[in-house]
């Protein structure tokens, strides 16, 4: 039977003890590093010199982007399945491009979808949701087969995950009125909780 929402905060702690400091600073780290390229002062500044600069910035943004979701993907399952902190995997996928052709992919898609109707948007970026666990267990599969395998294993599945990312929403809202301290708890255990969603859909397969 497949687990709750409940279960899986439940679980998320059990494999969480002792490590939410360390967790949550190298997944801050990451989550930084990504961003930094999307900032608007820095995309401003590539302007002035140079619209193609721009175009470089954006695809360079992807490639980060996408290396580092694989690498929090791998990074949060090795912490699920119980086989501890290992911080090589945060920033091991940058030998590869198929992290930058699935973010270029999943974010045209939903942004494609939201432009249309929210809705939409909001089903196909659940559908694809498990792209990036999928690159991060699988280093021969292709980009192709990782979003057809996502969509496969979401089929029946989107609702339940819907409703947890709604619940994590609404918790890091609510850590707003604790000065963001909440958050260094929320945060590890957002993504291992995903994380262990991925490992129960696997499961299934």
């Amino acid at each position: 039977m497949f687990p709750s929402n409940s279960e899986f905060l439940q679980n998320s702690k059990q494999y969480l003890s002792k490590k939410y400091f360390v967790v949550f600073f190298s997944l801050l780290f990451a989550i930084v590093l990504s961003g930094v390229l999307q900032d608007e002062n820095v995309m401003n500044h590539f302007l002035k010199i140079s619209p193609w600069l721009v175009v470089v910035q954006l695809l360079l943004n992807f490639f980060v982007s996408g290396s580092i979701m694989v690498g929090i993907s791998s990074y949060t399952m090795s912490i699920a399945k119980g086989e501890g902190i290992h911080f090589k995997r945060l920033f091991g996928h940058f030998n590869s491009l198929k992290p930058f052709f699935a973010f270029l992919i999943y974010t045209s898609l939903v942004l494609v979808g939201l432009i249309l109707l929210i809705v939409p948007g909001v089903i196909l970026a659940l559908l694809f949701s498990q792209v990036f666990f999928v690159l991060a267990n699988d280093s021969d599969i292709g980009v192709r087969d990782a979003f057809k395998k996502s969509k496969h294993m979401m089929s029946d599945r989107k609702m339940q995950f819907f409703l947890l990312q709604l619940r994590f929403l609404l918790y890091f809202l609510l850590g707003v009125f604790t000065l963001g301290i909440w958050w260094i708890w929320l945060l590890p255990k957002y993504y291992v909780a995903i994380a262990l969603f991925f490992l129960e859909l696997s499961k299934a397969e």
